[in-house]
């Protein structure tokens, strides 16, 4: 696995084959850099059925080839478990289940499946499913044995059944690199066919041999299913108390792994009321006007605020092509936000609304105006 760690092997393994396009080791390179004659029995450790590549931690390709040429290659996914990557392999995507321990299971029957998983020479046990929960069970077992639990759906295998023996030998390889046990099942799952299910069987059995495999169903064991015959154990249906202890425990789990999304919401504070430029904050209309407006009005954009503040002594007089203060047209759009509209035009010159106070009646310009527009003659 050197060349997966470090390009520069490569260019070693060309030189060492006297081939550059060869850049991985073969099994003739293998034996003399371990100092071993090409004739040595040690060479039949990396033949085809040996345990190294029967367990698939080792890959000979090229098959073509002569048996000292052949390469040698790692999988990746032995590569990233020398690294130190915890995620399964990539071909189970689909295919692994969640199964969780029994907290209602009996401690003498859990004992009773750890020890048979853990003895003889097959590992193979079928738990036949009375009412209980037989993958739980399996689950607490392996957890006694000191194992972790690789779950196999069987409803998804059956979906590949042409598949199931490459699957196998990929679960297995995952079971022996994180020292886990299988579990598989619900068996009637699979297939209906007898052949098909027998197929598969028989497939899982063989590539999992040696390591702990818990079979699960309502159905008992058909010896036609493997060469090999399982401990079988049976699991009842628990007792009302055992039952309401696992829902308590389901719904623990449940509302530990329940998303927030129900959870309150802080209100959000309200903001404060936005005002225009030059305008009051309590009230909305410009400082100095000739009266007070008489109700409050929520505040609006800048640029509409001129055209309903009430700053002017009197209703507006004349077309509205007056001009305010910074040269734009009051009856604009965008009129600056001291823009004051005249009055209707007294008859003697002075202010039109009685309403004007004498400091601001006294601003009143010979138009009849009040304000900064008047005074830059608006009208």
């Amino acid at each position: 696995m050197a060349p997966d760690l470090d390009a520069r092997f490569e260019r070693l393994y060309g030189y060492l084959n006297d081939d550059l396009t060869r850049r991985r080791p073969t099994v003739g390179l293998a034996l003399e850099l371990c100092g071993l004659a090409a004739a040595a029995p040690a060479r039949f450790r990396l033949a085809p059925g040996a345990p190294l590549v029967e367990g698939g931690l080792v890959e000979v390709t090229e098959p073509e080839r002569p048996p000292l040429s052949r390469v040698l290659t790692v999988p990746d996914r032995v590569t990233a478990h020398l690294l130190g990557d915890t995620r399964p392999d990539a071909r189970l995507t689909g295919l692994l289940g969640e199964v969780h321990e029994d907290p209602a299971a009996e401690a003498a029957r859990a004992r009773r499946v750890a020890a048979a998983a853990r003895a003889g020479a097959f590992y193979l046990v079928h738990l036949r499913n009375l009412g209980g929960d037989a993958a739980g069970l399996a689950v607490t077992a392996l957890r006694a044995a000191g194992l972790r639990a690789l779950a196999l759906d069987a409803a998804a295998l059956a979906r590949r059944p042409c598949d199931v023996p490459h699957l196998a030998r990929v679960a297995a390889l995952e079971a022996r690199l994180t020292g886990a046990g299988v579990v598989v099942g619900p068996l009637e799952a699979l297939p209906a066919d007898p052949a098909e299910r027998t197929r598969a069987l028989g497939a899982l059995c063989a590539a999992l041999r040696g390591i702990p495999l818990l079979t699960h169903g309502t159905t008992g064991w058909d010896p036609a299913w493997a060469a090999d015959t399982p401990v079988t154990v049976t699991v009842p249906a628990p007792s009302p108390e055992r039952q309401a202890e696992r829902w308590r425990h389901a719904l623990e789990r449940a509302a530990a792994a329940a998303t927030p999304w129900f959870a309150p919401r802080p209100t959000p504070r309200p903001e404060a009321p936005r005002r225009s430029p030059g305008l009051s904050p309590r009230t909305g209309w410009t400082p100095g006007s000739c009266a007070a407006p008489p109700t409050w009005r929520p505040a609006r954009p800048p640029w509409r605020a001129a055209r309903w503040a009430p700053t002017t002594c009197g209703p507006p007089c004349g077309p509205r092509t007056a001009r305010d203060s910074t040269g734009s047209p009051a009856g604009s759009n965008r009129p600056s936000a001291g823009t004051t509209w005249c009055s209707r035009r007294p008859p003697t010159g002075g202010c039109a609304n009685s309403r004007c106070a004498p400091a601001t009646a006294s601003r009143c310009s010979g138009s009849g105006g009040c304000g900064p527009a008047a005074a830059g003659g608006a009208v």
